[in-house]
């Protein structure tokens, strides 16, 4: 069964041509850790220097990798682990040095978008004559004329690539100076101190694996060289795998691209790999829709680039609504028919049942059962819940939620305990084990549960699993969104979604993913365009009960008729913490089928077809997601007797030539549900529910 990681690979893979899949083929080998350790190891030991053929042929870090395993695999474990200290340390040098690199990028962009066209013609002619103040970079200037016809994301790729992230900076800077603007350069200038500190930090740490290399191989005798090397053959023997040979890597199609790309370095890796390729392939625009869909999981459990995903994969639960009063969270009824694993995509809750069982639940305030005592010293971890179940022996677990990252520091597990609420007061219980976002109870027993944790620092430095919600709302001036900033929690994002519903909003569905955020920070909204006004200037990031009024930025706009870069910021950095894009089609309000069509001049009252809700919902959707649109359409799934447009009618066809195909194959009704289809598929949710609105179909 493909995952989404895998899907999403496969559709950006598929939008190469075949010399661009080519030349992706060829940059994935310049890359690939391949795994021929025996061969080489037969040849080069122990006459080699052991270390300089692991570094050169591994690279520093695959090679300290691979100096663990083999270690652990010898049971030579203070060794391996006194190695893997280091490596741990320069992982998260790492880390720190591609955030700065990506920082870097973003400031390169948004000082180079101040320009206005003529400002920025001049720039492109003044890089190819451009001198640097330091002597020891001796590549010559980009050649006159390659930046004339880029935008400007390419620019700034264009730029990182020929001079490198320091001398990129330097080179703009000196530029700026010599155009009289250099105020524009003063958060550059910034960036490029930063860089050179944490550049530092990077070599001292790469340095300190080194040694730490030198000094682990060089403890080893000659007897256990050899051991090693055995070992190291008996592995192999036991993974029964072995990696894709050079020629098959040459001609594999984007499938087999990717499915080789996850079996070698995981999802994550994979992901992060793929974006890296497409940008040295000047591929900009691809390498950001890959980032950005891959920070919309289905699962909702990936909201974090530090944790670690859990695996396993629990069933769906679809819950019926109870209970819904008007403004007030809404209350679930499943029936669970068998054992297994179960999740609600509403509230995130699981459960591990032994035997079929009834279970009933809603999130309800904290505020009102936390002894104030108890809130002095514990902090809100998660929602919390009235559960009721009608054989609480089914129940093997449950996993409740909770919006911290373990991985983010100060956070101690010893410390996470989970509520109980009763007729007797509040007890605590410590869960059987704490996950991802996630801590379980097994054999529980039911009433109202919570996740709390025991504060031992200040709240401040605590990392937040969050999000942002936005909300264009049609009963303000003009375009008026809400932008929302708060931590992942069920009950908090449905006191957002019932105070909207009452000014008519609607939500403009975005990749909600920040990164882990802290109480206490202030956090600012900032807009590309100059004639978006925001307010307030910034906002404490707090977490506020459901029943409270939840705090939000106000942006406005008289009129959108481009696409707008929407970010938001700690107010002391320059990195942003969420980003997005903003197309005018995202914030058209859905049309009603109430909505009685206006007169035209023959008298006579000219409502739309559906065929032409089609044309206007297929003309909201810019180039690249028409492209995509089109690819998704020709690998639909369709009932038996049915078969996809062909992909040659689609290649060249434009929306009103999309929109005839779908009626003449489908006729008008199923030509619609196929697109709502569609566009649910490309995550267009504010499209769709238009289009569903305007003809009454859905996906049926």
């Amino acid at each position: 069964m493909k995952t989404a990681v895998s899907q999403l690979l496969l559709q950006v893979l598929g939008e190469l041509a075949e010399s661009e899949l080519k030349q992706f083929r060829a940059k994935l080998r310049d890359v690939a850790l391949w795994k021929a350790f025996n061969e080489h190891l037969r040849k080069l030991l122990p006459e080699a220097d052991l270390v300089q053929w692991l570094s050169s042929h591994f690279g520093m870090e695959y090679g300290a990798e691979l100096t663990v395993w083999a270690h652990r695999a010898m049971n030579q474990e203070a060794r391996a682990q006194s190695l893997l200290d280091t490596l741990d340390a320069y992982g998260k040098v790492c880390s720190e040095h591609l955030e700065i690199i990506s920082s870097v990028r973003s400031v390169l962009h948004s000082t180079l978008a101040r320009l206005g066209k003529e400002e920025l013609g001049s720039f492109k002619a003044k890089v190819a004559d451009v001198e640097l103040r330091d002597t020891s970079f001796t590549n010559p200037p980009i050649p006159a004329g390659r930046l004339e016809k880029v935008a400007l994301e390419e620019m700034v790729e264009e730029l990182i690539s020929h001079y490198g992230v320091r001398y990129a900076i330097e080179a703009t800077l000196s530029v700026l100076r010599d155009m009289n603007q250099k105020a524009l350069g003063t958060a550059l200038f910034q960036q490029q101190r930063n860089y050179i500190k944490q550049t530092w930090e990077w070599t001292a740490a790469l340095f300190r694996v080194s040694e730490c290399l030198i000094h682990t191989w060089g403890s080893l005798g000659e007897a256990e060289l050899e051991n090693f090397r055995s070992k190291v053959m008996e592995l192999d023997q036991e993974q029964g795998s072995s990696p894709m040979p050079r020629e098959k890597m040459e001609t594999a199609v984007p499938q087999t691209v990717m499915e080789e790309l996850i079996h070698e370095y995981g999802e994550e890796r994979a992901l992060r790999m793929t974006q890296d390729i497409l940008r040295g392939m000047k591929k900009v625009a691809l390498a950001k829709t890959l980032m950005e869909a891959s920070k919309t999981d289905p699962w909702r459990e990936k909201q974090c680039e530090l944790c670690p995903r859990e695996t396993d994969s629990p069933e769906e639960l679809n819950p019926k609504i109870i209970q819904a009063p008007k403004g007030s969270q809404e209350r679930y009824s499943v029936h669970i028919p068998r054992a297994g694993c179960f999740r609600c995509p509403k509230t995130k809750l699981r459960f591990r049942v032994r035997a079929p069982v009834t279970i009933q639940y809603e999130s309800i305030s904290w505020d009102q059962h936390l002894p104030e005592e108890v809130a002095q010293q514990f902090m809100v971890a998660g929602p919390l819940f009235d559960i009721q179940v009608d054989l609480a022996e089914a129940v093997e677990a449950v996993y409740l939620p909770h919006f911290l990252c373990l991985a983010g520091g100060e956070i101690t597990v010893a410390q996470m305990q989970v509520a109980h609420f009763g007729a007797s007061g509040m007890r605590l219980e410590k869960p059987a084990r704490v996950r991802s976002f996630h801590a379980v109870l097994e054999n529980p027993s039911f009433s109202l549960l919570g996740v709390l944790w025991q504060m031992i620092r200040s709240k401040r430095q605590i990392c937040i699993h969050s999000l942002v919600l936005l909300y264009r709302t049609l009963q303000a001036a003009d375009i008026t969104l809400h932008l929302y900033l708060i931590p992942d929690d069920c009950s908090v994002i449905q006191a957002v979604e019932n105070y909207e519903k009452r000014w008519q909003s609607f939500h403009v569905p975005k990749p909600p993913l920040t990164k882990p955020l802290h109480y206490g920070v202030s956090y600012c909204a900032v807009s590309s365009a100059p004639s978006v006004e925001i307010s307030p200037q910034a906002l404490e990031f707090q977490r506020r009960g459901p029943e409270k009024h939840q705090l939000h930025f106000e942006v406005y706009s008289r009129r959108m008729e481009k696409q707008v870069e929407l970010s938001v910021r700690d107010r002391e950095q320059t990195n942003p913490v969420w980003d997005s894009i903003l197309r005018p089609g995202d914030v058209n309000p859905p049309a009603s089928p109430a909505e009685e069509p206006s007169a035209n001049v023959l008298g006579a009252s000219m409502a739309k077809t559906m065929k032409d809700h089609l044309v206007d919902t297929l003309k909201d959707l810019c180039e690249g997601e028409l492209k995509e649109f089109k690819g998704k359409l020709t690998d639909i799934k369709l009932k038996e007797g049915h078969t996809s447009i062909p992909r040659g009618e689609l290649e060249k066809a434009v929306p009103v030539e999309i929109a005839d195909l779908l009626v003449k194959r489908y006729g008008e009704v199923n030509g619609v549900k196929v697109t709502i289809h569609v566009l649910e598929a490309m995550s267009q949710r504010n499209l769709s529910d238009r289009l569903h609105k305007a003809t009454g179909a859905s996906q049926g």
